[in-house]
């Protein structure tokens, strides 16, 4: 019986490295995606503090020129806020983009295993048949010879 070799290794081999480096893609948009998810929560603390140091400052009766200030860095924050949250949306896009580019690459890689699989059920396949044709040649020139 000869060995088994699958004449589209090379293709499937290389379907698994574009998986693998799919993965790795997706790997690295989620990490930048938490970072700005991250930056964003920051952010909206900062925001959160600003706010109460506004109330505290406003109740304890503070200059309102003071106040107008602070009513301006807290708009530069809320600016700051909005545009880090178009930073995630984009971080999210990219994930989504690269989780379908994994899920592709994937789809690519099990089908060349699929037909691998069916390559080598045939070839076992033929070698049983092979091995049934010799057993079956044997066992005729025995009876051939007994006669």
């Amino acid at each position: 019986m000869r060995r088994f070799t699958f004449r589209l290794e090379h293709v499937l081999n290389v379907r698994r490295a574009r998986e693998e480096a799919a993965l790795a893609d997706l790997a690295a948009a989620r990490r930048a995606l938490a970072a700005e998810q991250m930056a964003l929560e920051q952010r909206r603390a900062r925001v959160r503090r600003a706010l109460q140091e506004a109330r505290r400052r406003r109740e304890e009766g503070e200059d309102p020129a003071l106040a107008a200030g602070l009513t301006a860095f807290l708009e530069a924050l809320e600016d700051d806020v909005r545009l880090q949250e178009e930073r995630v949306r984009q971080a999210e896009e990219e994930v989504q983009s690269r989780l379908q580019a994994a899920l592709e690459a994937m789809k690519e890689r099990k089908a060349m295993e699929k037909l691998r699989e069916r390559r080598l059920a045939e070839h076992l396949a033929e070698a049983a048949r092979e091995d049934i044709r010799a057993m079956d040649e044997a066992a005729a020139l025995r009876a051939a010879s007994s006669i």
